[in-house]
């Protein structure tokens, strides 16, 4: 045990390589269970308990079919955002807030123009790339360690 507290301490398993490998391996994991989960589940509802693929996704995805729809204001009115919320993923659809201010309703709102799986692939796609992006230019070397 105290190998591997020494260990942890001194930190000289934190290299370079294993920066990327890592973060890699454990998207690709997430991928693959969610893939499975959303091919296991029924209607846009994961097999893996039943939440809707990309969980709080939902959220923002209702939010955008109320602008759509000229609803906009009822992304705040938490009975009609969870009425927007089980139309597009069934009566037991659990609640998930929009707790964002006004100005991001913008960002949101053409996300309902595609279908649900879609607009979610879009949006992870999106944000992943944003996130590298932004790595990209904290990192000190950014290229040696995102060969992206």
């Amino acid at each position: 045990m105290r190998v591997l507290t020494r260990a942890l301490k001194a930190g000289s398993w934190v290299t370079s390589e294993r920066l990327v490998a890592y973060p890699i391996i454990f998207l690709t994991l997430e991928v693959v269970v969610m893939g499975v989960g959303a091919l296991l589940g029924a209607g846009i509802n994961n097999a893996l308990g039943g939440q809707p693929v990309g969980t709080d996704f939902l959220s923002f995805y209702a939010v955008s079919t109320l602008i759509r729809e000229g609803h906009a204001s009822a992304a705040y009115d938490l009975e009609a955002l969870h009425a927007a919320q089980q139309a597009i993923a069934g009566p037991d659809s659990p609640f998930y807030g929009w707790l964002y201010p006004p100005i991001a309703l913008l960002v949101v709102a053409p996300l309902s123009m595609l279908p649900y799986g879609l607009s979610l692939v879009a949006w992870l796609v999106l944000t992943g790339a944003i996130y590298v992006s932004a790595l990209r230019r904290i990192l000190p070397q950014p290229r040696a360690l995102l060969p992206i």
